[in-house]
């Protein structure tokens, strides 16, 4: 986390209020979105600047254009260690990301009316009782769960996967 906090200052310009974990990788993904967000918003202005006078128009388009599995990457590839993190950001995409290595268990289930990720099967069987233990899947190790703002949802490899042999699951979170 001391290498991302000062990565954050020195390269990002950012200020974090407190040198944490949660507080470091929020400033991190909000930069790395502040700065794809900058880049389309010029490269539109350049090329195209005449057509989005108006700036709900502008901040449609820019949305469109947001590449979040890519910003995601680069903020995620950074890390070591184990996690589970779930977001939604300003353009109403919403995200889950598991570590590489599989040590945070990450179950995920899905139907017309909701997605829903969790670290425990048992939280989605009881909160959600159309579920079943066959409609709830592990979400594999380095993967991305992404849920647009219409409710599409897509999974796909967002991390360097290490072989199976050496994933490195947690066993005292398994035990619940």
């Amino acid at each position: 986390a001391d290498l991302q906090f000062q990565k954050l200052v020195n390269e990002y310009g950012q200020h974090p209020k407190e040198n944490s974990d949660t507080v470091t990788i929020l400033e991190q993904l909000g930069a790395l979105l502040d700065h794809e967000v900058k880049d389309i918003y010029a490269r539109i202005r350049a090329s195209e600047g005449e057509q989005f006078r108006n700036d709900e128009r502008i901040s449609e388009e820019i949305a469109s254009r947001l590449d979040i599995t890519s910003t995601l990457r680069r903020c995620f590839s950074q890390w070591d260690g184990g996690f589970v993190i779930c977001g939604i950001i300003g353009n109403g995409t919403s995200f889950a990301v598991r570590d590489h290595m599989g040590i945070r268990p990450a179950y995920y289930y899905y139907d017309d009316e909701a997605v829903v990720v969790a670290s425990e099967k048992e939280t989605i069987l009881t909160s959600l009782p159309r579920s079943t233990e066959e409609t709830i899947r592990e979400l594999p190790p380095g993967h991305l769960i992404l849920i647009d703002r219409e409710g599409n949802h897509l999974i796909k490899p967002l991390l360097k996967v290490v072989p199976e042999r050496q994933l490195k699951r947690c066993t005292f979170e398994r035990i619940y």
